[in-house]
């Protein structure tokens, strides 16, 4: 049992981009649990009106080659681009929106004095397993598919 990875999932993080973004564009997947908690961090944030959603529509356009040079650590969604930043952590882009472009709501906690609250919620809701909520049921037919199609793609 010492090999048994503890979560499944790729994890991604938050890299300098080689060019900046003059506005957002955040790739999600309908189906991904962290793909709504990055599309919700957008929706409240300043930046909502400006951002480009681009919908992953089936797993195999996530493997291309022009989305692998955005995002070639995971490969998955969520992936925001802003600034000069490229993001492929859900978490990562709550705090990023956060710090900087906090929608009127953030604000208000934050002057309040309870962003302290607000992070530990945050950081509970990232420590739920996404596994668990989107592709744990999936069968092993479909898990075959998944890995023929990213072999294809590649």
């Amino acid at each position: 049992m010492d090999n048994v990875p503890a979560k499944l999932l790729a994890t991604g993080g938050m890299r300098t981009a080689t060019t900046r973004v003059d506005k957002p564009v955040l790739y999600v997947f309908c189906g991904s649990f962290n793909s709504g908690k990055a599309s919700l961090a957008m929706q409240i944030s300043q930046k909502r009106s400006g951002c480009e959603v681009k919908e992953i529509l089936h797993m195999r356009d996530n493997y291309t080659p022009e989305y692998a040079r955005i995002n070639p650590d995971t490969m998955a969604v969520p992936t925001l681009q802003i600034d000069d930043k490229v993001c492929t952590d859900s978490f990562d882009l709550c705090k990023y929106l956060l710090e900087h472009y906090p929608g009127p709501g953030d604000q208000e906690v934050v002057a309040a004095g309870r962003k302290a609250e607000m992070m530990a919620f945050v950081e509970l809701v990232a420590s739920w397993d996404e596994y668990m909520f989107t592709y744990g049921n999936i069968s092993e037919t479909m898990a075959d598919t998944v890995n023929q199609i990213r072999l294809a793609n590649l």
